[in-house]
């Protein structure tokens, strides 16, 4: 019972959360790859690319995967233990989530790359074998 109420806690302050962030990321990506280049090599100003990459979208995709490592951590630890002892942890995450997805906001979705979309599906591919395999 107190698992099924956490898990209902947690929920709903997730939605909450993802609904105050404006949602989900998503990413567009025009189709002429020498423009989006050209782009995306302007937008870093005096920043080199980083493996065909802006270093802010590198370090945001980088960082949107770490939180995920560690939330992945957080959900094995929560299965081995009490709902209670571990609500503090959560709330943490979810202080990180809005950062994470804050610096996942601020990438400008018309710019990206053949390399960042390619980088972004590798991530996400990722994030979402590690969240399958905790369920």
């Amino acid at each position: 019972m107190k698992k099924a109420l956490f898990l209902i806690v947690v929920f709903t302050m997730l939605v909450l959360l993802i609904t105050s962030c404006d949602g989900l990321p998503t990413i567009t990506v025009n189709n002429n790859s020498s423009n989006n280049v050209n782009n995306a090599a302007k937008s870093t100003s005096s920043n080199q690319l980083v493996d065909g990459m802006r270093p802010e979208f590198k370090r945001a995709m980088d960082s949107y995967e770490d939180f995920f490592d560690d939330y992945c951590e957080f959900m094995k630890k929560y299965e081995n233990s009490h709902g209670t002892e571990v609500i503090n942890e959560y709330l943490d995450f979810l202080s990180k989530y809005a950062e994470t997805m804050e610096k996942l906001n601020e990438i400008s979705e018309d710019e990206l790359n053949n390399k960042e979309l390619a980088y972004y599906t590798d991530v996400m591919t990722r994030i979402n074998k590690k969240l399958a395999s905790i369920y």
